[in-house]
């Protein structure tokens, strides 16, 4: 892919510049997608600022003193990257999750999920009419038997 110099203009202070076709090449190489949005200048101004927000700590548990790139609330309570990694990775290894339940069996054939194995049989299902379970009344059903029995 071939690159021309191309001209822009710089978001903070509205002039021009050029955005040289080896600038470009550099950007892809880096798999960087977006265009540059200030100027040589006012990205070394926005570079400084940046650092200059910096603020040293002292780490609360091995005492090294850090740089962070932001004003801590409790600056007492700041670490300093490598006990923030080991920090980090101890949270990671004490919330491992326990065996977990076996999950539901789904059959192939037409993706329905089986029930879980348990040693509990399941309750049967009556089939109750709501008119049935309303009234202790016999039903004609029931007449007619009778009647069958009594002949």
């Amino acid at each position: 892919m071939t690159f021309t110099d191309k001209t822009l203009v710089c978001k903070d202070c509205g002039n021009e510049f050029v955005w040289t076709a080896r600038e470009q090449e550099f950007f892809a190489e880096k798999g960087f997608t977006n265009e540059p949005t200030r100027c040589k200048e006012d990205r070394l101004k926005h570079r400084q600022q940046r650092e200059a927000q910096r603020t040293e700590i002292v780490c609360k548990n091995c005492g090294k003193t850090a740089t962070v790139n932001f004003k801590p609330r409790n600056p007492d309570d700041i670490l300093c990257d490598d006990c923030f990694a080991k920090q980090k990775e101890a949270i990671r290894a004490s919330h491992t999750p326990a065996e977990a339940p076996a999950a539901p069996a789904v059959d192939a054939k037409d993706d329905e999920v089986a029930a879980p194995e348990t040693d509990v049989a399941p309750a049967e299902s009556v089939e109750t009419k709501p008119d049935e379970a309303a009234s202790d009344e016999p039903t004609s059903d029931d007449k007619a038997k009778d009647t069958v029995a009594a002949e």
